[in-house]
């Protein structure tokens, strides 16, 4: 199969000067301004070099005595530090665990999560009676709070 083969070199070269050229010159372009400089630079090779001298002069001007008294007002007064009451405090911890609660829903029923922290078991110092408590994680709101009774099947 012999197929002639036409390139833009050949088009280039066959054109004539009144035509249409692929490169035209014009007398009047001086050139892109920052040709040939670098695009993306680092800082410091934009700023301009440092004497010793003036490394030195920056260090004094840093400098501190021990003497020196610096100190600075906060501008946010803080409140006062804050007991939490939890109502943990007269009850003894026998049992802890970090689990995830669910709770039955009766309309589609599905299980649901109701959250995940530590379920403790606590027994109260004045009565003796026992609770399960449960508190979601990071935001410590109560998720199960019940007494353990005898007639409880556990």
């Amino acid at each position: 199969q012999n197929t002639s083969t036409f390139t833009f070199a050949d088009l280039a070269k066959s054109s004539n000067e009144n035509e249409f050229q692929f490169v035209i010159k014009d007398p009047r372009f001086k050139g892109f301004s920052g040709a040939g400089e670098q695009v993306f630079s680092s800082q410091k090779s934009k700023m301009t070099p440092k004497t010793d001298s003036s490394e030195h002069d920056e260090d004094e001007m840093y400098k501190t005595e021990e003497n020196d008294n610096i100190h600075f007002e906060p501008i946010v007064q803080m409140p006062e530090k804050v007991t939490i009451v939890t109502g943990e405090e007269d009850e003894e911890l026998l049992y802890s665990q970090r689990i995830k609660l669910f709770r039955f829903d009766p309309d589609t029923s599905q299980w649901k999560e109701r959250g995940v922290g530590n379920l403790k078991i606590l027994k109260n110092s004045c009565n003796g009676k026992l609770r399960i408590l449960m508190r979601r994680d990071q935001v410590f709101k109560v998720c199960a709070n019940h007494w353990i009774t005898t007639t409880m099947n556990l």
